[in-house]
């Protein structure tokens, strides 16, 4: 036994007793880290009350150690200190222990009760992993953080009650535990992290609290006797195939989805109880119960008004999705809704295929016209958007597609957010573009007299940053007698690009420039940040598919941005697609950081400044299940298309080289590509795809969250590396970036 100045820097197998007992003397402080590790013949040891720490592994591999009690004083237990200690029975923890590190028992494969006290605020990542054993947990109130793995693998785990206390569970803290039966996870607690409580095959049911705003990726996978998970109050949390796995069709075998007052229960067997609220008859109906809260919102407040007899129907998905929630009784108010199913049949968007609602151009012709008065709750601004409606959209175009088309490319970026009607901006814009309508193309343009390729259509920045001009400058009004007064066309103009944030913090400053460039509100904002900072946790554990890549072709450069590049969040802005925050497609901005399965690719034209113009972007992801990579939808923005610069062929040919990178770089991770692919759906590229590569066929190829929206349903194969390919080379020899070209 060596110590020095109080601390116990080694123990040998001489200082253990023929019974296996140790006695470490009273003076020592510290016992560093490995001192007593790998000493296979101790049984016991006897701890002294003067010690006041014990370092990292102290104990690690002590395979015959079957008890340990803790002196007072102690206040943390290290990383891995008995770690391995296969024997270990008893563990006594006094009070003064604050935080139990990670894989501070891990491998404790004969401890069978644990009972931490509430002085205990953290219980580490892996701290009880593969304790085999491991029946009862007491935990107490104090705690606050069951961090990823700590429960894991604990196979007999029946017995745990999560004290009121914890405000946050990590990835994957009870996986494997075939004891449990059933679990309350407090209030307080937002995320329910990814595989949670995968493979607890005797898991019946879970109650999730109110505070839960995001279920991740296979928390509960493989769970073949879970009957039911309720959800209270569930509007507007994310969800993310939490269900994958316990049925062959993953979804298929939840019978029954019962909404009621303030929660949700999902039933997964064929039970008659509970009352129904709203009878779901297809996935795609929950996914977008769950993911839109404004949907969630608005039918509730409306099923209680019908039941009240106070209005006879619930509108179709679109308008429940779409109309801001605060404002909701105005779509019925003075004959509005009657004028506007009469707006939507006079353009003919009743006689369209079924696509046009998923191509959101109804959602989009909604908000233009709430946005200038159609849904007032006076009758004559009504009529005067009605009127401006016919006048200056549909008599621009020849049919109802090209008004539906039109609509969706130019006013896609309108945003209602939870702000209420703002009356103001109808009213200026009735007093300056009512017999204008150039204000429908009218952009801001450049010093050099051309059009700034960057900027939003002027009625959507207009509308999005108006109730934010009027808090900055309060004495401008719509509305006055001389010209320093009004919030003119020119000075909102000047003004509608960039908002400014609440509390801007340091790793946050190029977030925040970046959506106030878009004029995205605070609420956004703030969600982005949560978003933002599960991105870069991905980044620094290395544990994704697509990593960065880039490839230059003299001034046009195509790349995978960097998992935690603030730029996905407005890629979808600068190509004027629905990919975007309060767009249809935001689940795919949200997947994109947040899951290691998927990311965002780039094409970008130089200038001779140094800056960079989008050509084109593709949400992208990895199938492993049927080893395809797949751009989602290549999205170009109108300008790009309407030039006569061969830009098509341009962004193919540079999406098939960057391919072949990121296929090689993959390969090198570990990850074997079978085929490159690209969405059908929508693809503004369609044409120049069917030319190149033929028609579109199912592959089979799905994004591992399916719960993201997706044109990918049929896909035009990009690169096909198992035909002309020999099976060995495929599966069994390295193929170089070289050797990879021309196989497509």
């Amino acid at each position: 036994m060596i110590i020095k100045n109080g601390h116990l820097l080694s123990l040998e197998a001489e200082d253990i007793s023929q019974d296996g007992t140790c006695i470490i003397p009273e003076g020592v402080m510290l016992i560093s880290g490995g001192a007593c590790s790998d000493l296979v013949n101790l049984k016991k040891i006897v701890l002294p009350k003067s010690l006041v720490g014990i370092g990292s592994t102290a104990f690690c591999n002590c395979n015959k150690l079957k008890e340990i009690v803790i002196p007072d004083g102690i206040e943390s237990i290290e990383m891995g200190t008995f770690s391995k200690c296969k024997k270990l029975e008893k563990v006594v923890i006094p009070e003064s222990v604050k935080r139990i590190y990670e894989n501070a028992f891990e491998f404790c494969e004969s401890l069978k009760s644990i009972k931490i006290p509430g002085s205990v605020k953290t219980i580490g990542r892996g701290a009880f992993y593969h304790c085999t054993s491991l029946k009862t947990v007491e935990l107490h109130e104090g705690l606050n953080t069951i961090d990823g793995s700590a429960f894991s693998f604990c196979h007999k785990l029946s017995d745990i009650e999560i004290p009121k206390s914890v405000k946050e569970i990590g990835r994957a803290a009870f996986v494997a535990c075939f004891g449990l039966k059933n679990i309350t996870i407090p209030e307080g607690v937002k995320r329910i992290e990814d595989r949670t409580f995968e493979w607890c095959p005797n898991l019946s049911s879970i109650t999730l609290p109110c505070s839960v705003n995001r279920i991740g990726e296979f928390v509960f996978a493989r769970n073949n006797s879970l009957k039911s998970v309720f959800l209270k109050v569930p509007i507007g949390f994310e969800f993310y195939s939490p269900f994958h796995n316990i049925y062959p069709d993953k979804f298929g075998q939840i019978k029954k989805f019962q909404i009621y007052k303030d929660m949700v229960e999902l039933c997964m067997d064929d039970r008659p109880d509970g009352k129904y609220l709203f009878p779901f008859k297809n996935i795609e109906m929950i996914e977008k119960f769950l993911n839109s809260r404004n949907y969630a919102r608005n039918f509730y407040q409306l099923n209680e008004l019908k039941e009240a007899g106070e209005i006879k129907f619930i509108p179709p998905d679109y308008v429940l999705e779409t109309f801001p929630h605060e404002q909701m009784k105005m779509f019925y108010h003075q004959n509005n809704n009657q004028r506007w199913g009469k707006l939507v049949k006079t353009l003919g968007f009743d006689t369209l295929p079924n696509d046009i609602e998923k191509n959101n151009s109804l959602i989009d012709l909604m908000k233009l016209y709430y946005a200038i008065g159609g849904f007032s709750d006076n009758q004559g601004e009504s009529e005067m958007a009605y009127d401006y409606i016919l006048k200056h959209v549909a008599n621009s175009y020849k049919s109802s597609q090209e008004i539906a088309d039109m609509v969706h490319m130019r006013f896609d970026s309108i945003r209602l957010g939870g702000d209420k009607y703002n009356k103001d901006f109808a009213k200026f814009f009735m007093r300056y573009y009512k017999d204008n309508p150039d204000f429908m193309v009218f952009r801001a343009i450049d010093e050099s007299g051309y059009y700034d390729e960057g900027m939003q259509d002027y009625l959507c920045a207009a509308h999005n940053s108006f109730t934010s001009i009027q808090k900055q400058f309060p004495n401008r009004v719509v509305e006055g007698n001389t010209q320093s007064q009004l919030l003119s066309p020119k000075f909102v103009a000047e003004h509608c690009f960039i908002t400014e944030y609440d509390n801007i913090e340091e790793p946050y400053e190029r977030l925040a420039h970046i959506l106030g460039s878009k004029s995205y509100s605070q609420d956004v904002f703030d969600e982005a940040q949560e978003v933002l900072d599960k991105a870069r946790e991905i980044k620094s554990s290395g544990q994704y598919i697509l990593k960065s890549v880039e490839i230059k072709n003299g001034n046009y450069i195509a790349r995978v941005l960097e998992k935690d590049d603030e730029y996905g969040f407005v890629i979808g802005d600068e190509a004027n697609c629905c990919q975007k925050f309060n767009g249809a497609a935001e689940s795919c901005v949200v997947d994109g950081f947040e899951s290691k399965y998927a990311g965002f690719t780039v094409i970008e034209q130089e200038k001779e400044d140094g800056s960079r113009k989008l050509l084109a972007q593709a949400f992208t992801w990895y199938d492993p299940d049927t080893k395809t990579l797949c751009y989602d939808n290549i999205e170009v923005p109108q300008r790009v298309l309407k030039q006569k610069d061969g830009y098509a062929d341009l962004i193919l040919d540079l999406i098939q080289k960057l391919s072949t990178k990121i296929v090689t770089k993959m390969k090198k991770d570990g990850f074997i590509v079978d085929k490159v692919t690209t969405g059908e759906h929508y693809n503004d590229l369609r044409e120049e795809l069917q030319h190149r590569f033929g028609a579109p066929v199912e592959t089979g190829a799905e994004n591992p969250n399916r719960f993201v929206y997706s044109d990918a349903k049929k896909q035009y194969i990009i690169m096909d590396y198992t035909k002309n390919r020999k099976d060995t080379l495929k599966k069994q020899n390295f193929v170089t970036e070289e050797d990879e070209v021309g196989l497509e």
